[in-house]
């Protein structure tokens, strides 16, 4: 997006134009009707602001909720906070633990991203539409066992995170994963393993915080034969020993891996930092030169794996 020259606060707007334009479809009388939005510190919780803005454009009375202080936001969210701070909206500042309503319904609107960055495989992107999830959910033929819909091996888990491991266990198998083996930190494994009968779980080495272990490798390198996928990361913890497995681990998987949101700052952030600081030095990082350097941490990471 940077390369292109779509800027944050223009993504936020659309997302928050979009938004509004939904809650006028369901709802035609909202500029009779009082409406509140809760907005968390991040970018998701600027979409809020935004949509206020827009709402409170139509004759509507927007109320902020937000799940921090003011002085918490950053970038973009603290610029549509202030504009909607300075048109008058109610912005209550909430920083104590409350209960919320469980969202009712979700509409998904089009924030225009370029469909052309999908296309280009240096970026490896992907979008997961309707379409594409629904020969998931086809009926299985009668001459057909669980091996043959795939056996996904799950590497997850930390201590006061199993809940991630088990949740990650339960959607693959909700999305019709025929076998699913979920790895974890041995400690872990009876929370894991009594969640839901249908999973298979297996203890690994861990260190004395109960994350996994560098000593683990041997055992995961066994237990990758025969799978046809890998999912990596959830609730996995950034331990120095974990961080060292997974360096090693990577290179040697053949087959689809996905990988967590913690395993890019574990991985792929670190390689993508380790790049720049080669040209610029450490002093003069910044969290931009890391974004920038995201695409060519990938292709290092698929290199390595074909040198090995």
């Amino acid at each position: 997006m940077k390369d292109l020259g779509i800027i944050g606060p223009l993504l936020m707007e659309n997302a928050g134009a979009e938004i509004s334009r939904e809650m006028v479809k369901l709802i035609p009388v909202l500029e009779k009707i009082s409406v509140t939005i809760v907005c968390g510190k991040g970018n998701n919780g600027g979409d809020g602001f935004v949509v206020a803005r827009h709402l409170f454009n139509k004759g509507c009375s927007p109320h902020v909720i937000l799940l921090a202080e003011k002085k918490e936001l950053k970038g973009d969210a603290e610029l549509n906070c202030r504009i909607a701070d300075k048109m008058g909206i109610p912005i209550t500042e909430v920083i104590s633990q409350n209960e919320w309503e469980k969202v009712r319904e979700v509409a998904i609107a089009d924030i225009s991203a370029p469909p052309f960055l999908f296309e280009d495989k240096a970026l490896n992107m992907e979008m997961i539409e309707k379409d594409r999830l629904v020969s998931y959910f086809k009926k299985r033929g009668k001459n057909t066992h669980k091996g043959t819909y795939g056996h996904l091996f799950i590497l997850a888990g930390s201590l006061g995170k199993t809940g991630a491991a088990v949740m990650a266990g339960k959607a693959a198998l909700e999305m019709r994963a025929g076998l699913v083996t979920v790895g974890t930190p041995k400690s872990c494994l009876p929370i894991v393993a009594r969640s839901m009968m249908e999973l298979m779980t297996e203890p690994l080495e861990e260190t004395t915080e109960w994350t996994l272990s560098e000593k683990a490798l041997d055992k995961i390198k066994e237990l990758l034969k025969g799978k046809n996928a890998v999912l990596i990361g959830p609730g996995i913890s950034t331990h120095k020993q974990t961080s060292k497995l997974i360096r090693s681990l990577l290179p040697l998987i053949e087959v689809p891996v996905i990988l967590d949101a913690v395993l890019a700052s574990v991985y792929v952030h670190g390689l993508s930092g380790d790049m720049p600081v080669k040209k610029t030095g450490e002093k003069s990082l910044m969290a931009g030169d890391i974004i920038d350097f995201l695409p060519q941490a990938v292709l290092s990471m698929e290199q390595d794996k074909k040198d090995q």
